[in-house]
């Protein structure tokens, strides 16, 4: 369950146990053996416990935004332990070395919320009496 909330996805699981080529349960090198042949991942309950503890969000989703102005970046956190999400706005790549401060906007709400009640304030507003 907390890969798929790491990962911003609906939580679920399922288990199962990796066997090897005599039935045997496989585990230590056995298992990173299957891993590398059949080129999936492995991680342990101590790695997710450790990334927990190290790290407070998770980037959920990233894309670009472009404006007339100028190309941004947007990216999606989610805080790990109360499954928050805020919005990133960027103006160069994070990831990059800037020469300059990189231009940042970060929304702690829902974006789309916030457009929405603004509109909602507006249409409040004109539509009142005088």
């Amino acid at each position: 369950m907390d890969l798929m909330q790491l990962a911003g996805l609906t939580p679920g699981a399922v288990i199962c146990e990796v066997l090897d080529e005599a039935g045997n349960a496989a585990r230590g090198e056995t298992l990173r053996e299957l891993a590398r042949r059949w080129d999936i991942g492995v991680i342990s309950v101590e790695a997710i416990a450790r990334f927990r503890r190290e790290h407070h969000v998770s980037r959920v989703a990233q894309t670009r935004l472009p404006l007339p102005e100028a190309e941004f970046n947007t990216l999606a956190y989610q805080e790990i332990s109360t499954g928050e999400q805020y919005l990133a706005l960027t103006l160069g790549d994070i990831e990059e070395k800037q020469e300059k401060p990189l231009l940042v906007r970060l929304h702690s709400a829902c974006a789309t919320g916030i457009s929405w009640a603004r509109s909602a304030a507006i249409v409040r507003r004109n539509s009142m009496p005088p």
